[in-house]
C-alpha cells in the first residue's frame, strides 16, 4: 500500500463515530434529571418539606443500592416515583398504626398557638391555596392528581407507578378534580 493510502486508512480506523445506542446515564445524571420533580411529588404527598426530602433521599438511596440490578434501558423515572410512593404508603400505614404521641405540657407555647387563627388570603387561587386544598384530598386522589398535573405523567405511567389499573386512574382523576374544585369553591366563599 502507498504511504498516503496507509495514513488515510489509519486516520479512518481511529475515527470514532457516535454509537447508535444511547449510553446508560450515570447516577449523578439521574439525580440531576429527576431530583426536583421527585421532590415536588414527595411534597404533594406529604405536604412537609423535611418528609419530602427524606422520601426523595430514600428513593435515590434505593436506586443507588440497586443500580446494578436495574435493567439496561429501564425507566429510571418510573422506578424512582414508584419507590417514593411505596415508601410514603409504608410510612403512612406505620403512622396510622402507631401514631406519634406528644408529651408537651398543656401550657406549652406550642399548644397555645392556634394554627387556624391566621386565615389564608382567599382573594385568588394561588399555588399555596391549591397546594393546601390538594393536601386535604385522600392520598389516592392526591397522588393521581399530582402525577398527572404536576409531573405530566400519562395515564399509563401513573398506572404503572401506583400499580393500579388505568380505569382506576381515570376514575380517581375525575373524582379528585371534583373534590378539589369543591374544596377550592368552599375556600373562596
Amino acid at each position: 500500500m502507498e504511504p498516503a493510502v496507509e495514513s488515510r486508512v489509519a486516520i479512518l480506523n481511529n475515527l470514532s463515530y457516535p454509537s447508535t445506542t444511547m449510553a446508560t446515564p450515570t447516577f449523578e445524571e439521574i439525580v440531576g434529571n429527576h431530583y426536583r420533580n421527585l421532590f415536588r411529588f414527595g411534597m404533594s404527598l406529604c405536604s412537609n418539606e423535611a418528609d419530602a426530602k427524606d422520601l426523595t433521599q430514600y428513593a435515590f438511596l434505593q436506586f443507588a443500592r440497586n443500580q446494578h440490578k436495574f435493567e439496561k434501558g429501564g425507566n429510571a423515572k418510573s422506578w424512582l416515583y414508584t419507590t417514593l410512593h411505596r415508601r410514603f404508603i409504608d410510612q403512612y400505614r406505620r403512622q396510622v398504626k402507631f401514631p406519634n404521641v406528644t408529651i408537651d405540657e398543656p401550657d406549652s407555647p406550642v399548644l397555645q398557638h392556634d394554627v387556624f387563627s391566621e386565615g389564608p388570603d382567599f382573594s385568588s387561587f394561588d399555588a399555596e391555596m391549591v397546594h393546601d386544598a390538594l393536601s386535604q384530598l385522600d392520598e389516592a386522589m392526591r397522588s393521581v392528581l399530582s402525577l398527572y398535573y404536576l409531573e405530566s405523567f400519562s395515564y399509563k405511567e401513573i398506572a404503572h407507578t401506583l400499580e393500579v389499573p388505568i380505569g382506576t386512574i381515570m376514575s380517581r382523576l375525575y373524582r379528585g378534580k371534583q373534590q378539589l374544585a369543591a374544596i377550592l369553591q368552599t375556600a373562596m366563599s
